[in-house]
C-alpha cells in the first residue's frame, strides 16, 4: 500500500511540474496547486525543491510563445499609437535599451585631486608639529573656497555668495 501512495505521489509531482508549464496555471499559488492536486500546501513546497526549474523554465517558453507573441503584438500597436512608455518598453524588449539617468558630477573630485589634497594636508600638520614658522599653516584658509586643494573654487556654485563671478 505504501509503495502505491509513493507512486501515486511522482506521478502527481510530474502533474504539478506540467501545470507549472501550463500557462492555464500561470497565476496559480502554491495552496491552488495543492487543493487542486488535493495534498497539502507543504507537500508542494517539497516538490518545489525536487522540480527540474530549467527544464520547466524551458517548457514554458515553447508554451508561453503565443501567448507572448500577442503581448508583443499589442505592445507594438501601442508604440505605434505614439504611447511613450510603449515605446519605451519596446526598444527595451528588442533593442536591449536602457534609459540613462543624468548624474550631475559637478562635484565629483578626481582621485588626482583627493591624493594632492591628502599631500598638501599632511605637509601642513607636519609643519604646525615641527613650529617651523616659515612653513604654510596646518589649517586651510578659511576664506578660501571650496573644491580644488589650495582653496581655489571648481565651479561657480562652490563660490561664497559674495565672491564676484567667474569671468
Amino acid at each position: 500500500m505504501a509503495e502505491k501512495q509513493r507512486y501515486d505521489k511522482a506521478l502527481e509531482c510530474g502533474l504539478y511540474a506540467q501545470m507549472l508549464c501550463d500557462p492555464q496555471y500561470a497565476e496559480w499559488r502554491p495552496s491552488q496547486f495543492a487543493e487542486h492536486l488535493e495534498i497539502a500546501t507543504t507537500t508542494i513546497y517539497a516538490w518545489d525543491k525536487k522540480i527540474d526549474w530549467e527544464m520547466v523554465k524551458s517548457e514554458r517558453r515553447k508554451r508561453f510563445a503565443r501567448p507572448t507573441m500577442e503581448v508583443d503584438l499589442a505592445l507594438f500597436r501601442q508604440a505605434k499609437k505614439g504611447d511613450v512608455q510603449a515605446i519605451r518598453t519596446w526598444y527595451e524588449r528588442f533593442d536591449f535599451w536602457t534609459p540613462t539617468q543624468r548624474i550631475q558630477q559637478e562635484n565629483k573630485i578626481s582621485d588626482i585631486e583627493i591624493e594632492e589634497a591628502i599631500r598638501n594636508l599632511v605637509e601642513r600638520k607636519r609643519a604646525a608639529e615641527s613650529g617651523n614658522p616659515g612653513e604654510p599653516s596646518a589649517l586651510p584658509d578659511p576664506g578660501a573656497g571650496v573644491g580644488k586643494p589650495g582653496g581655489e573654487p571648481t565651479s561657480q556654485t562652490d563660490r561664497a555668495p559674495t565672491d564676484p563671478p567667474a569671468g
